[in-house]
């Protein structure tokens, strides 16, 4: 019979210290080995310094759109984000509006770029 592996991967790193502190303890346990980082998180600069210090420790991007920070400026996507830069709720009703996906994708790129900086 082949072996089986489980991944676990831990979400909103970066969220706040409590789920950083988490993240961190469980990788190093062992139980998780991936996290995905919300860039624009109140805790994200956190989340970083101690993904460095956990090499094993594979991390991705969180690509927030729903109940999280926005890291364009709210002025460039209006459409999508309160005047505080928040993601607005979208009420999953019989006809949810849609958000105009260039708006959308420009936004996740620039979650990208906070997340493998250029050199």
């Amino acid at each position: 019979m082949p072996s089986r592996r489980l991944i676990v991967c831990a979400d909103d790193f970066g969220r706040d210290l409590a789920v950083n502190e988490a993240v961190e303890i469980a990788h190093r346990d062992g139980i998780l080995s991936t996290a995905s980082l919300m860039v624009a998180a109140p805790e994200a600069a956190d989340a970083v310094q101690r993904a460095r210090r956990l090499p094993g420790l594979r991390v991705g991007l969180h690509l927030v759109l729903v109940d999280g920070a926005a890291v364009l400026p709210p002025g460039d996507i209006a459409g999508l984000v309160a005047p505080d830069g928040r993601f607005v709720m979208i009420d999953a009703g019989p006809d949810p509006p849609e958000p105009p996906r260039m708006v959308v994708v420009l936004d996740w790129l620039d979650e990208l770029r906070r997340l493998v900086p250029s050199r």
